[in-house]
């Protein structure tokens, strides 16, 4: 019962702006220059069913999967390895730092030079953006575990690689978790980012192509259902990581 009057409080502030932009575009009050929310509701609809809005949601998605994948495959094995090794850490800590505060817009033109306005593009710039939360977040959860851990595995004369496999990532998984789903987020995000000027095609390329033929509602419909994406998209992880990850990702 509670958990349902909070779902109900959580979507009064948004359908109230909704009904209040609604009511000020139909009273004319300056907000003229603005679609109102049915135009957008309609547009949206429209975009749907000839189905440009679909396929643009697919390859945005699809693009932030594939980006992830290749995150999770790369940043975790990364970041353990800095967590565990100090000479690695040293060797690399410099590195990291230079490239982690480059903004991942500013790597763009570059990616185009290399691959051409391509998927190639998409996919370069948001890995390099959206792969430190993985390497950090592994990093951090290895360097934060009690000392006992490791006398555990020393204890129990396991080698190196099994210790590593059953008693030292186990324990960090949170941590690594959370990076997870950072980098997830970020891959959605820089996504659309990247369609925008380096990739024509996706959420990014429709969003922009709608606002250089001055279609509004059309333009509010692609910002719609970019937020829409991503709430499904972290709730759907959220589910996920409930469903088959429990024992593991809650505290305990």
């Amino acid at each position: 019962m509670m958990r349902t009057f909070s779902r109900t409080l959580a979507w009064l502030l948004p359908l109230a702006l909704v009904a209040a932009w609604q009511l000020a575009a139909m009273a004319h009050t300056g907000l003229d220059m603005l679609p109102a929310p049915v135009q957008i509701g309609s547009s949206l609809l429209d975009t749907v069913s000839d189905g440009s809005l679909p396929a643009d949601t697919l390859h945005t998605l699809g693009a932030a999967l594939a980006s992830w994948a290749i995150c999770l495959v790369t940043g975790i094995p990364l970041g353990i390895a800095l967590g565990c090794s100090r000479k690695l850490r040293a060797a690399l800590s410099l590195f990291i730092e230079l490239l982690r505060p480059l903004p991942a817009v500013a790597l763009i033109p570059l990616a185009v030079l290399v691959f051409g306005f391509s998927w190639k593009t998409e996919i370069t710039v948001t890995v390099f953006a959206s792969i430190w939360p993985l390497i950090l977040g592994s990093r951090s959860g290895i360097q934060r575990l009690h000392p006992r851990m490791f006398e555990v595995a020393a204890t129990l004369h396991l080698g190196r690689w099994h210790a590593l496999r059953c008693v030292v990532t186990p324990a960090a998984f949170r941590q690594i978790l959370v990076g997870a789903r950072l980098s997830f987020s970020l891959c959605l995000v820089v996504s659309v980012v990247t369609e925008m000027v380096g990739n024509p095609a996706g959420l990014g390329w429709g969003l922009v192509s709608a606002q250089e033929a001055m279609r509004a509602s059309e333009t509010f419909a692609y910002l719609v259902a970019i937020g829409v994406l991503g709430v499904c998209a972290n709730q759907a992880l959220d589910l996920a990581v409930r469903r088959l990850l429990s024992g593991l990702a809650q505290p305990h």
